[in-house]
């Protein structure tokens, strides 16, 4: 991991489970620890073979940083710029060197 090519500071944010005053689920979002990520979009050939595949997460971003026990597949990862990512897959690099994030961008409403 070329630690030289994480050049964006990305947010952690952990799922918080709550019910409503009528009873229905509610979910917010807690930002956690700041940490340094190198953030690539998808596209061209490797996007385009997930959507004729009929795949149903279709990846948007890969994202690599260094090695987190708090990143799994309920997280969001929030963009300096505001956009914010959902972790779709959780690939450990090496003997917890880093890890590589297979990502979706999420619309403005979701955030």
């Amino acid at each position: 991991m070329q630690i030289g090519k994480m050049d964006t500071r990305v947010t952690v944010r952990s799922p918080i489970y709550s019910r409503g005053e009528f009873g229905d689920a509610i979910t917010d979002w807690i930002n956690g620890p700041i940490g340094w990520a190198s953030v690539q979009d998808i596209r061209g050939k490797e996007y385009f073979e997930q959507r004729s595949s009929g795949s149903v997460n279709i990846t948007t971003h890969r994202v690599f940083m260094r090695w987190r026990s708090d990143v799994t597949v309920k997280t969001r990862l929030l963009l300096p710029d505001g956009r914010a990512l959902n972790v779709k897959e959780v690939l450990q690099i090496g003997r917890k060197e880093g890890l590589e994030l297979m990502c979706e961008a999420l619309d403005d409403a979701a955030v």
